[in-house]
């Protein structure tokens, strides 16, 4: 079966020889092949159109078993770590620093230090103690292009930091 952007190169073809040509019994063949062409095109469209609606409906499924699946790593991480705080709080009440269990051997240990931020008090922290991290804020920047460009002068020369683009999409109902 011929693909579709041959079938669009044919298409195109035809359409070109019919705008140019003027002799009535060329543009009839003309027209009789782009009759012709037309139906082919159609089903192939159809079917690439169905494979797309197979693979939304798939992506969908994914989707959801990836949310299923993401909630029930959360709840298994969360009876974990309260099986950890169980085994932590039984040594800790019965003073025991090390002890055994069948294959298994533990230790209390104390960690190393660790920071803790007071999060209400942040306002006062100095900048040379944090991390900055910037990012171009896009509004931002269209509120402030002159025409599609976002242009600086710097070094004598005219800098582009930014400009509009536009693409086409195809809406499938």
């Amino acid at each position: 079966m011929t693909s579709l952007y041959e079938l669009d190169a044919q298409l195109r073809n035809i359409d070109a020889l019919l705008t140019t040509n003027q002799d009535p019994d060329t543009l009839e063949i003309l027209a009789a092949a782009r009759e012709e062409l037309e139906p082919e095109i159609e089903t192939k469209m159809t079917h690439i159109l169905t494979f797309i609606g197979d693979l939304t409906g798939k992506i969908n499924q994914l989707d959801t078993e990836i949310k299923r699946i993401q909630k029930r790593m959360a709840a298994l991480k969360a009876k974990r770590d309260f099986m950890q705080k169980l085994t932590k709080d039984h040594m800790i009440r019965t003073g025991r620093t090390t002890a055994e269990y069948g294959s298994y051997n533990l230790v209390v240990t104390k960690t190393p230090p660790k920071v803790v931020i007071h999060e209400d008090e942040m306002q006062w922290m100095p900048l040379d103690l944090c991390r900055v991290k910037t990012e171009p804020d896009k509004t931002a920047i269209k509120n402030a292009m002159i025409g599609d460009k976002l242009v600086i002068h710097a070094d004598g020369r005219e800098i582009v930091l930014a400009h509009m683009e536009s693409d086409l999409t195809v809406r499938i109902s």
